[in-house]
């Protein structure tokens, strides 16, 4: 008759002065949950009279049995075959149940007939259905909008439009609190939006209850983290080698600046050039510039540059020419987690080779 497996309670009741026999029969759930439709079933069984039987359906409040807690009647006729399905529903009240206890709660369920009672001792349960709670993203930042959809389903798995507890509960360490409580009516399908503010970063809770059952949650956890800059990474490229001849009118290095997960970074990068002598740096200051960073981009220092700065270069034959780039964002912020300019080098070496006359 439910999802639950039924038990069935069967008392004999003999006729006087007559041949047949017929019984009296109450099927119900082995557990009944509060809260929730319940269906119980009862039947007199090879009743041959034709007068209706009324039948007074009773649960009442366990071990004193002080309290009604549910009572309806049906009547059994021939034009039901003398059966029928009654629908209860135990209501919640904290002075007849207490959720919170881990011992086994039970009623009493009784089908009064005409002639005779038939009674059982049912246990209880507090699951009245089930919520899912499911957030856009997993982890969020301060300032950020986490959005999340509620979708509840009664114990026969049918959505419900009953209020529902939501809250937010910020877990920090070994300590957590409410960060706010509210009810939402559902819908078949609820969306709902907080904006995290200044609070702690950590894992955080959404936890949703129906109304009627506050005390059984549902959760679904995030996690808020401080917003640091993605990492990536800046290479530096020869266009044709590794060497500069004096003779030479420039040279050439690609840059190309990618997120690690494989997209271009979208930023300017500062270029300089310099000489690399005896363990100093020398910067070349003319050749300092600004260039987009995007899809890869060329920067050069010429001759006429290295000669600004060094007007002797065949002084510079077996020194080392480095290039140092700082790449910065659209944002505006440095391209280092920590805020401080990332300078990348590449050694090139000077090599001058003389011919001799033949």
């Amino acid at each position: 008759l439910t999802q639950y497996r039924c038990s069935v309670w069967i008392w004999n009741k003999i006729i006087k002065f007559c041949l047949c026999s017929f019984r009296y029969i109450m099927s119900a759930p082995q557990i009944l949950r509060v809260g929730t439709r319940e269906r119980v079933f009862v039947q007199v069984q090879d009743y041959r009279g034709q007068n209706p039987l009324p039948v007074q359906i009773t649960v009442t409040n366990f071990p004193n049995r002080q309290k009604d807690l549910f009572k309806d009647k049906v009547t059994l006729n021939s034009a039901n075959k003398f059966q029928s399905l009654v629908d209860i529903e135990i209501p919640y009240e904290e002075a007849n149940f207490n959720s919170d206890s881990a011992e086994k709660q039970f009623v009493y369920l009784k089908a009064t007939f005409p002639e005779r009672s038939v009674e059982k001792m049912i246990m209880v349960s507090f699951q009245s259905g089930y919520i899912f709670l499911q957030t856009d993203k997993t982890i969020y930042t301060l300032d950020s909008t986490v959005k999340y959809r509620i979708f509840a389903l009664n114990a026969e798995v049918m959505p419900v439009k009953q209020p529902v507890q939501v809250e937010i509960v910020v877990s920090v360490e070994t300590d957590s609190y409410e960060y706010t409580t509210y009810f939402i009516q559902l819908k078949a399908l609820t969306y709902v939006t907080n904006t995290i503010n200044n609070e702690p970063f950590g894992i955080w809770k959404i936890a949703a209850s129906f109304k009627n059952n506050p005390r059984k949650n549902f959760t679904a956890e995030f996690e808020v983290k401080e917003y640091v800059l993605p990492s990536f990474e800046v290479q530096l490229t020869p266009d044709d080698s590794s060497f500069f001849y004096i003779d030479d009118d420039e040279f050439s290095v690609r840059i190309n600046a990618k997120y690690l997960f494989g997209k271009d970074v979208e930023g300017s990068a500062f270029v300089v050039f310099g000489i690399f002598s005896e363990g100093k740096k020398i910067n070349i200051q003319s050749s300092l510039t600004r260039v987009n960073v995007s899809q890869g981009i060329y920067s050069k220092v010429t001759q006429g540059q290295i000669l600004e700065t060094f007007p002797n270069i065949r002084g510079l034959i077996g020194k080392t020419l480095y290039i140092s780039v700082s790449v910065l964002t659209d944002t505006g912020k440095s391209s280092a987690p920590q805020g401080t300019k990332v300078c990348v080098f590449f050694l090139i070496r000077l090599i001058i080779f003389f011919g001799q006359k033949m």
